[in-house]
């Protein structure tokens, strides 16, 4: 089975945690991560999104992921 890979979005669900704390706001920096993720996607042509998530809106981000995903 091939698949097209122009047919795949990727969504990275990365943990928002809002803070007002430096030293727990330095380890939810994702500057590299999104650098590297940006890198390797690119290198596929795979399309993607990083996409933060809390425990408040987890439920609409994945609903609006699962909606877009239909089209």
């Amino acid at each position: 089975m091939k698949i097209d890979l122009q047919q795949i979005k990727v969504w990275v669900l990365a943990p928002e945690l809002i803070t007002h704390d430096e030293n727990i706001d330095y380890y939810c920096d994702y500057t590299q991560s999104i650098e590297e993720y940006t890198r390797t996607f690119d290198e596929l042509h795979i399309e993607w999104q990083w996409q933060p998530v809390n425990i408040n809106d987890y439920k609409t981000v994945i609903d609006s992921i699962a909606e877009e995903s239909k089209s």
